[in-house]
């Protein structure tokens, strides 16, 4: 979420470092639970919605903000298949 918000300021290398940060938390979390005996079926659907947010939906708005949005339109299709 932080990372579409930077996005959306134009911020986008702030916007790239919380996916980056985002990725290494990733890697953590399951470990964590595994560790410590907590897991569960709603933190496996968690995990699972924060991968599209982190993975899917704010990498695609950066590159649309920051090279497709002066396309228009156009610019919706690339960022929309990704």
């Amino acid at each position: 979420f932080y990372a579409i918000v930077m996005a959306m300021n134009g911020r986008f290398e702030v916007a790239c470092v919380a996916i980056f940060a985002a990725a290494i938390l990733d890697s953590l979390d399951g470990r964590v639970a595994r560790m410590t005996n907590t897991q569960s079926a709603f933190g496996e659907q968690m995990d699972s919605l924060s991968d599209m947010v982190a993975f899917g939906a704010a990498p695609a708005l950066i590159i649309y903000m920051w090279a497709l949005k002066d396309m228009g339109k156009p610019g919706w299709i690339p960022a929309f298949v990704y």
